[in-house]
């Protein structure tokens, strides 16, 4: 059997193709990337849920439903972000083609140690079985890491217990907040997720040149973008797809769009 899977970071519904700054809300915009691509399940960060900068509706429901493909749609409540007044959930979401048969949200532990000078926020690992073929079961579990150390030390207790117990074939995707250019030895800081690599295989190892494709960030325009993120022009790949021994990768690709900060990325598999 053959899958197309995607993960993508969609910054809240912003498009970051707009000319005016700061970018508006239009789902429209990442849901087109989406829809071209064409992937059976998807992987969404930055989603909001009833919160009033984006419509005060479901996101990835309005992502699903603007692609015109007939997606299930489930959300993961990592926060409730914003002021008193004008507050919305705020986490995770995965679309899929075939039937999601459970959900299972799990909060990250804010870390003790927040003394990294970094934005600190609650995050949740975003547990799904789906049911992909008569008889067939895979859990997909969409993720999406700390900016601060300390933080991704608490989400990698989590997945390396979900990875070790798990009894389907597995897939762990998102924004890992971790740079994976391996083109630039001082930029690299995989050894943070060194415990997947040894539990699971990396799927960009199918890219065609995993040394010139970045993940982040899509356009090098935009404020407030640090010049190690920008890399000298190169960008950085932050967004991974990490598939267990049951699957094989046959190509992964991330496409040019600037529909958010982030690029999508998508890999195709066999198992």
């Amino acid at each position: 059997m053959k899958l197309r899977i995607m993960t993508y970071n969609i910054a809240g519904g912003r498009d970051y193709g707009c000319v005016q700054w700061p970018p508006k809300y239009n789902s429209a915009a990442c849901a087109g990337v989406i829809k071209e691509v064409s992937p059976d399940i998807i992987g969404l960060n930055e989603v909001d849920f009833n919160h009033p900068r984006s419509g005060n509706v479901n996101l990835a429901a309005e992502v699903a439903r603007h692609t015109g493909i007939p997606y299930e749609s489930r959300f993961a409540r990592a926060l409730a972000l914003g002021r008193p007044g004008n507050r919305g959930d705020y986490g995770n979401a995965i679309l899929s083609k075939y039937p999601i048969l459970l959900s299972e949200v799990i909060t990250v532990p804010d870390p003790e140690d927040k003394s990294e000078d970094t934005y600190y926020e609650t995050r949740c690992v975003f547990r799904n079985v789906i049911l992909v073929e008569e008889g067939k079961e895979i859990e997909v579990v969409v993720t999406h890491f700390g900016l601060a150390k300390t933080e991704r030390a608490e989400t990698m207790k989590i997945l390396t217990k979900l990875i070790k117990e798990r009894t389907r074939p597995l897939v762990v995707m998102g924004d890992f907040n971790v740079n994976g250019t391996f083109a630039d030895p001082e930029l690299n800081t995989i050894g943070e997720i060194k415990g997947l690599y040894e539990l699971m295989n990396d799927s960009f190892s199918a890219c065609k040149d995993p040394e010139n494709t970045h993940t982040f960030p899509s356009r090098f325009d935009i404020p407030n973008i640090s010049e190690k993120d920008k890399n000298g022009g190169k960008g950085i790949r932050i967004d991974y797809i990490f598939l267990s021994e049951e699957f094989k990768p046959l190509n992964s690709e991330v496409p040019y769009s600037s529909a958010s900060d982030h690029l999508p990325y998508f890999t195709d598999v066999e198992f």
